[in-house]
């Protein structure tokens, strides 16, 4: 339970009244079981914003620092930009902040994605230790990506009274900068 004793309608704990804190238990541990078998790195945490004036207020102060890195397909357009966090071993790692479409979706998100030899293999385990009941019914959500130098897909968990409340766990199989996206 988290401080203060907040939950969601269905009774969930949730981090500062919005992500439900055993959701984080629930992808995190899977990935840590997986990272004692299987090389596994840290790539990114992501927040995704429900509107353009969210995603304008997060960004803040690092407007001028943040690399632009907007994804634009015919069925669907990402604002993303990421705040680079030097690393002290010469692999940089980010804060990505997000929004869907142009104004945004109302989806309010939180994402961790990792670097694995077989991400398909880590999500899919992710996957096979979720225990729903245990998350009051949480609703767990797949999506596949293109690769290359994205993630391959990401396993999610949504509140079961609000779908555009979600945390998130990508993979992917090698390092990538935004800058060469």
């Amino acid at each position: 339970m988290v401080a203060g004793g907040a939950t969601s309608e269905y009774g969930v704990p949730v981090e500062n009244g919005i992500w439900p804190s055993e959701y984080f238990d629930a992808l995190l541990a899977p990935v840590a079981e997986w990272a004692q078998q299987h090389p596994t790195q840290y790539h990114h945490v992501g927040f995704t914003y429900p509107n353009q004036a969210a995603f304008e207020a997060a960004i803040g102060e690092n407007a001028d620092t943040v690399i632009s890195n907007n994804l634009v397909t015919p069925s669907v357009t990402h604002q993303r930009r990421y705040l680079r966090i030097p690393g002290e071993t010469g692999q940089d790692t980010f804060v990505e902040y997000h929004m869907v479409g142009e104004n945004g979706n109302g989806v309010e998100g939180i994402h961790f994605d990792f670097i694995t030899g077989d991400p398909e293999g880590m999500l899919n385990h992710i996957v096979s230790t979720i225990d729903t009941e245990a998350l009051h019914g949480a609703k767990v959500v797949t999506q596949s990506f293109g690769g290359g130098n994205a993630p391959v897909g990401k396993v999610g968990l949504q509140l079961p009274d609000n779908p555009k409340i979600e945390v998130g766990v990508m993979a992917r199989t090698h390092y990538s900068d935004p800058v060469d996206w």
